[in-house]
């Protein structure tokens, strides 16, 4: 199956020292990000999805409508696995993870695989997994490659909170994400992941909006 090599590989916590030192084919995507950031392709984005990147900068992103399957706890990833494969739908990357700040740190809420568009599979629920389309939305995003660590989640916090205050009408949902596009099977310094704020907006002020009149 197309996807599987990459489904594999795709468990984010799996020290990279433990799997085979030769990585699997790369493909360098193009993309709007810095000249010295190249993203390795593993797998196709779904459909309309902007490009991954830039990197270590906050920017606005938007995503049209999608469907994902997503399931919650340790056995996440191998519920998602076994749900697209027993239903022939390919592997995309990122892997999406809903993310909750915590006084101890940060921590997976839960975990979506991406299908290709709305018109792949169905919705519903399938035992542990649910299947949703999730509305077009706008984030604010920050680009960075490297082990996950919880100082890299505060700085791009900061950063996109401070990306957020500059924005009319637009403000933090406070829903926060990561997406995973690489595996392990990738050099650590080279995985990429981005760390998002959901936005929604603003609803003007009826007030505010006589006394410009």
């Amino acid at each position: 199956m197309r996807y599987l090599p990459f489904a594999i590989l795709l468990i984010f916590f799996v020290p990279t020292a433990a799997l085979a030192d030769e990585p699997a084919e790369q493909v360098v995507a193009e993309a709007d990000q810095q000249p010295d950031f190249e993203y390795v392709k593993e797998a196709e984005l779904p459909e309309g999805w902007p490009a991954p990147g830039p990197i270590d900068v906050a920017s606005v992103k938007v995503y049209p409508e999608y469907r994902a399957a997503y399931a919650e706890g340790d056995a996440a990833f191998w519920l998602l696995f076994s749900h697209i494969q027993s239903r022939d739908i390919p592997m995309t990357t990122p892997v999406e993870m809903a993310m909750d700040h915590t006084p101890e740190g940060y921590e997976r809420v839960n975990m979506g695989f991406l299908y290709q568009s709305t018109e792949v599979g169905e919705t519903g629920e399938a035992g542990a997994v649910e299947v949703i389309d999730v509305p077009a939305m706008t984030v604010v995003s920050f680009g960075t490659h490297g082990p996950v660590r919880k100082t890299t989640y505060d700085t791009a916090i900061e950063l996109i909170e401070a990306k957020i205050e500059t924005l009319d009408g637009w403000r933090s949902t406070g829903k926060l994400r990561m997406l995973g596009y690489n595996s392990p099977m990738i050099p650590r310094e080279k995985q990429y992941f981005e760390i998002q704020v959901i936005l929604e907006e603003v609803e003007p002020d009826p007030g505010e909006a006589e006394q410009v009149e």
